[in-house]
C-alpha cells in the first residue's frame, strides 16, 4: 500500500523531517514561502527577513532531498494506515485553522469526517475515583447519542473512559497522541486505539516515529482544545497537567466546563479552582449542550414532538442542529431583576446582538480573569448563555 499525498504535502513533511524543524519552525517557513518544495530545492530567497532561521538549519534543509528520511517516513505511513494532513489542504481540520500555534501537519489514522467539526473534549485524572469514571462514563454516552463527537487524549483514566463509553453508545471518537503514531502509549490502549480508528480517528502532529516525552504534552492538549466546541473537566488535582487543557480552552475562545465533586477530595480540587476562576458548572449533558448552543435533550425532545417546530428545533438526535443568532421579532426582553454594575452593562451589550468575550471584555474594559467573574452568575441565572466560537448572547432568563 502506498500513501497518496499532494506534491506540496509532500514536500511539508520532508521539511517536519529535518532535524531542528519542529511545528512552530515549520509555520514560520510555511508563512514565508508559497511553494514548500522550492525550499527542499534549496531555494532560501523568500526567507531573507525570517527570524530565527540559522544558516545551520537553512544547510539541513537543503540537504533534505538527498535524505532517506522521507522515503521511511512513508514506508511508516503505508505500513501504518496514516493519512498526512497539511494545513491548507482538503482533510485539515477546519476548527483549527484560524487558531493561532496549531501545527501545519497533522498524521491521522482513522478517519476525521466533517461531523467531527462538532467535537467536545472530555479530559481528567489518570487515576479517577469512581465518581469520576462514572460521571465521565455517563457525559461520553450523553454526547454520543446527541451526534457529538468525544475528543480527549488515550490517557489512563479519564481519557480511556471517555473514549470507550463514546464508542459503546454507537458514537464518533477523536484520540489526540503526544507520540508518533506508529506506536499507541500508554501501550494498554493498543486495543481501544484500533477499535477508535473504525469510528473516528487518531491524531497526532509528531512524525511516526517519535516517542512520548512530557514535554510533548502540552501541545497535546492544546490541540485537543483547538479540536472541540467545548472542554469538560470531570477530575484534576490542584496542580494537574489536565489544568494545562482548560487554560488552552481560554485562551481559544472555547467554553470551559468542570464538574463539581466532594470537597474533601483531592481529585476535585483543580475543577473546584477552575469554578471559582469563571468554568461553566458541568451537572449533565444538558449544561454541555447549552454551553455549545444546541438545544438540551428533553426540550429538543419536545420540540420534535409538537405539531410545529420553533426556530432553532433539532431536527433529530443523530444530526443535531445548532442555534443560529439571528434577530428576534420577539419583543425587547424586560432587565432582569437585581441585575447592576458590570452585569447590566452586559446585559444592555447583549441586547444589541451576540458578542464575542474579547470584544465584551475591551468594552467593559476588564480583563478576562475579572469579565469571568462577573459572568459566572449570569450564566448560572441563565441571563446570558455561550456560542460556538468564543461569543455570548443573552440567554433564557435575559
Amino acid at each position: 500500500m502506498s500513501v497518496q499525498i499532494s506534491e506540496r504535502t509532500r514536500a511539508i513533511l520532508a521539511l517536519r523531517l529535518v532535524p531542528g524543524v519542529g511545528p512552530r519552525t515549520l509555520g514560520a517557513l510555511l508563512e514565508h514561502v508559497a511553494d514548500p518544495s522550492r525550499l527542499i530545492q534549496g531555494e532560501f530567497g523568500e526567507l531573507a527577513d525570517v527570524p530565527n532561521i540559522s544558516k545551520a538549519l537553512l544547510e539541513k534543509i537543503s540537504q533534505a532531498a538527498k535524505s532517506s528520511a522521507l522515503e521511511k517516513e512513508l514506508e511508516l505511513l503505508a505500513k501504518h494506515r496514516v493519512t498526512p494532513l497539511a494545513m491548507g489542504e482538503s482533510g485539515y481540520p477546519e476548527a483549527i485553522t484560524a487558531l493561532d500555534g496549531m501545527p501545519p501537519l497533522l498524521y491521522l489514522a482513522g478517519e476525521y469526517t466533517p461531523a467531527d467539526h462538532r467535537g467536545v473534549a472530555i479530559v481528567g485524572s489518570r487515576e479517577p475515583t469512581p465518581y469520576g469514571r462514572r460521571v465521565a462514563q455517563r457525559l461520553a454516552t450523553g454526547l454520543a447519542r446527541a451526534g457529538l463527537t468525544v475528543v480527549s487524549g488515550l490517557a489512563r483514566g479519564i481519557d480511556g473512559v471517555a473514549h470507550e463509553a463514546a464508542l459503546e453508545a454507537g458514537g464518533r471518537t477523536l484520540a489526540v497522541l503526544a507520540n508518533g503514531l506508529s506506536g499507541i502509549y500508554p501501550p494498554e490502549h493498543a486495543d481501544l486505539a484500533k477499535r477508535i480508528c473504525r469510528s473516528g480517528g487518531l491524531l497526532s502532529e509528531h512524525p511516526m516515529g517519535q516517542k512520548p516525552q512530557a514535554g510533548l504534552f502540552p501541545s497535546r492538549n492544546r490541540l485537543i482544545s483547538g479540536l472541540s466546541l467545548a472542554v469538560i473537566v470531570v477530575e484534576a488535582q490542584a496542580k494537574s497537567g489536565t489544568l494545562h487543557t482548560a487554560t488552552h480552552a481560554a485562551e481559544q475562545g472555547r467554553p470551559l466546563l468542570a464538574v463539581p465533586g466532594p470537597i474533601d477530595s483531592p481529585l476535585s480540587e483543580g475543577c473546584h479552582k477552575l469554578l471559582r476562576e469563571g468554568a461553566m458548572v458541568c451537572r449533565g449533558i444538558d449544561d454541555v449542550l447549552e454551553a455549545i448552543g444546541q438545544q438540551p435533550l428533553a426540550e429538543a425532545i419536545a420540540i420534535k414532538a409538537a405539531p410545529k417546530r420553533r426556530r432553532g428545533a433539532v431536527a433529530s438526535q443523530a444530526e443535531p442542529s445548532f442555534i443560529n443568532p439571528v434577530e428576534s421579532l420577539a419583543p425587547a426582553p424586560s432587565q432582569p431583576a437585581g441585575l447592576t454594575g458590570p452585569g447590566l452593562e452586559i446585559w444592555k451589550l447583549l441586547g444589541n446582538g451576540p458578542m464575542h468575550l474579547e470584544v465584551l471584555a475591551d468594552q467593559l474594559s476588564l480583563n478576562p480573569g475579572a469579565l469571568a467573574q462577573v459572568l459566572f452568575p449570569l450564566e448560572l441565572g441563565k441571563v446570558v448563555r455561550r456560542l460556538p466560537g468564543g461569543k455570548l448572547e443573552l440567554g433564557a432568563k435575559g
